[in-house]
This record gives C-alpha cells, structure tokens and sequence, in this order.
C-alpha cells in the first residue's frame, strides 16, 4: 500500500513535464535574473507551477516515509530528482517508456533492503561514570576515540581521547540516513534528561551531543574614563555542572526515571503526549532568556493537562487540571488555581504584546508547575498503566465531575 502510494504520487508529477527545451527569451539576450518559485536539482530547473508540484511531491512522499525513518527527506529528494531528470531529458516520442523505467527504478531503488546501523554519539555535559546506563532507546558507553585530525579544545590529532558516547540501534538505507535518524533519537532523549534532571532556574544540567556550548562565555572591556586603560575581564552567563551517576539516579528515582524510559520504548499516544510535553520542558529549562523560557513552560504544560483537543476556556480548564492533579487538599487547589490564572495572564502578555518583563519568581513558578505536573503524570499510581489520551483525558473528566481522589 505504502509504495503504490508513492508510485503513484511520482506518475502524477512526471506526467506533467513539458517536452525538454530552453527557456524562451526573444530578442533580449541579456542575462536574465531568476524570479519566482524555483527548483534546481542538477542540470534540471523547475519553476512556477512545476517547482511548487515537485516540492508538493517530495513532501508527500517524506510523510509517507517519515514513520519508518529508513529514508531521509534528502534521500528521497535525491532519488526523485534523478528519476524526474530522466524523463525530462526524454524525446517526447519515448517519454511513455522513459516514464515507466524511471517510475520501475524509483520504486526497486525505494524496496531495497535497509541495514542495521550501530551509531555512537558524543555525549557532551555528563561524568564518564554514567557509562552502562540505558535509558530509553540510548546506552551511555565510556571510550577511547582516535582522529587522524585536530579538533580545537576537543581532541589531538591521533591520540587516544576519552568521550561519553551515546549508542543507539537504527535500520537505514546508508550512513547518512542512519546517522540523522540517529542523531534525531539521541537529542530526543537527551532533551528529556534536560527535563528529568533540572536542577536551578535555568538549570545547570546541559547534556547535549552536538552543537551546544557547556558554558556561555564573554569577554567585557570597561574603562571608567577616557584617559584610563582598559580592564578586561571573562565572564559567565551560566556554569554547567557535569550530570553525575549519583545525581541521574537520584533525579531518575524521585521523578520518575523508569517510567519515562518506558515511554520512549512505547509508540502509544500516551507516551507521544508525555515525551512531547518532556521535550518541550527541556529545552526551557536549559534556555537563559526568561520570557522564552517561561513560555516553553507554559507550552509544556499546555501539552500534557490539554492536549490539542480543548478548544474553549484554556485558562479555566488548565487551572482546574493542573489544581486537581497537585493540589492535596480544596485550599491547596484554590491557590494552585489562582497562580496558574494569573501566570497566564502574563503568557498572553508576552504572546500577544511582546512583552519580555518575566521576573525570576514569575519564571521559578511556571517552572515549578511545568516540572512538577510532568513528574506527577510520570509517578503516580492512576497514570502508570496509561496508553492513550484517552485514559488521561478521562481521568481528568472524572475529577472535574467530583471523582474521589486515587493520586499516591
């Protein structure tokens, strides 16, 4: 189903081709800029109406695919447009038989065998001696890496150089595809961690694999008049702590480790709603601006108590949810309630003015709210054998509608 599916989503793209030419000029034969929607694959140029077809295309294509991940948006691309290249260059005589050998090609090309890749990937804000830990779909190894090239503050030339290292398992067409979807599955689960193991607002566990600094560093000159010289100094934005075995245990056993590993290891919807809240509180807890922070918290929270489904009365109904998922008692929940409305008053604010005047106590709530409600749904007993959002929406309606409290 999936490769007629994508057969036919190619047939009805080449069929549109025009026969091979030049572009029309007339009589201007000065260069002429390039305007409009265009696609350059190779020697291929599509524009307009054609360059907006193929992008439609690939896109369906990648959406077909995307589940598996096997291939790659840019595989895919690259696969296309060579099979596109082949019809286009066809004789309009032979265009018939051009499109059935490319449409064959594409499809064999797209039924080829994947291969199971083993990817390790540096892990950079966490002590070697959280080597062994599984967590998830990653297994943390501790290891000797040797370069035939320098790599500046990181690694000498053909020398033995130490590295946390996160392996994952994944079945890919070719490197490439095997190292993003890698890549992909290592962040996820090192942004979750970021969750997991938060520690000061912004918190001072950072683990990342590629592309993000341990610590922000700057460099300031002041001089107090003109007629002095210069003072220099290095300062700090933020100090990263390396993310211990002591401390992962620790965060894992009081927030719910064990459940969230689980969740990466279960495509259910439950799981889908959860991890994306995850992910989200991640990346605001490492984030230094306040008000971008304290709105991906609020998204965070907004994800696992709403979901995409509540339309109407967000404020009400998310006070209300977030009251009867921490609050102990009534009065517990009144004041719970209250800071939710009033946090939310200032989100609006920042959303639909701009405003960027979130205090540290304004971000230190929202933070709490965002973390705590995320390791409430991954601890307590009522949402341990949950599989779908439909179980946690139910829960939900049933304390709103005065179901007695089942929350240990």
């Amino acid at each position: 189903m999936k490769i007629n599916r994508i057969r036919k989503i190619f047939l009805e793209f080449v069929q549109r081709l025009p026969e091979p030419r030049m572009p029309e000029r007339g009589e201007d034969t000065s260069p002429q800029p390039l305007t409009g929607q265009m696609v350059i694959r190779g020697n291929l140029l599509m524009s307009d109406e054609l360059a907006s077809g193929y992008l439609e295309a690939l896109e369906k294509m990648d959406e077909v695919f995307s589940a598996e991940g096997t291939w790659n948006k840019d595989a895919i691309d690259d696969l296309f447009a060579r099979q596109v290249l082949a019809v286009a260059t066809a004789p309009m005589d032979q265009r018939a038989t051009a499109i059935a050998e490319a449409a064959r090609t594409f499809i064999d090309k797209l039924n080829e065998p994947t291969t199971p890749w083993q990817i390790d990937l540096s892990v950079f804000g966490a002590d070697y001696d959280l080597a062994g830990v599984t967590f998830g779909k990653v297994t943390f190894q501790a290891d000797n890496i040797r370069s035939d090239y320098a790599v500046p503050n990181l690694i000498e030339a053909d020398t033995d150089t130490a590295f946390l290292l996160a392996r994952v398992s994944v079945q890919a067409i070719n490197r490439k595809v095997a190292f993003e979807k890698a890549r992909e599955m290592v962040e996820r689960h090192l942004t979750i961690l970021n969750a997991m193991c938060a520690d000061l607002v912004p918190s001072r566990t950072h683990l990342f694999c590629i592309g993000a600094p341990v610590q922000r560093l700057g460099i300031s000159r002041s001089t107090p008049s003109p007629e002095d010289e210069p003072t220099v100094r290095i300062h700090r934005e933020i100090d990263a702590v390396l993310l211990s075995r002591e401390h992962y245990d620790a965060f894992m056993e009081r927030r719910g480790g064990a459940r969230s590993s689980q969740l990466l290891l279960s495509p259910n919807t439950f799981a889908g709603r959860v991890l994306s809240a995850m992910e989200t509180a991640g990346e605001a807890s490492i984030e230094v601006k306040t008000h971008r922070a304290f709105l991906l918290h609020a998204i965070a929270l907004e994800s696992v108590v709403l979901g995409k489904q509540t339309q109407t009365e967000l404020t009400y109904q998310l006070s209300a949810r977030v009251a009867h998922l921490l609050g102990a008692d009534l009065n517990a929940r009144r004041n719970i309630a209250k800071t939710v409305n009033e946090l939310y008053a200032l989100r609006s604010k920042i959303v639909h003015t701009g405003a960027t005047d979130v205090s540290m106590r304004e971000l230190k709530l929202i933070t709490d709210l965002s973390l705590s409600t995320l390791y409430a749904v991954l601890r307590l007993k009522p949402f341990a054998e949950m599989s779908s959002i439909e179980e946690l929406e139910q829960w939900f309606k049933d304390r709103m509608l005065g179901a007695p409290d089942d929350l240990i």
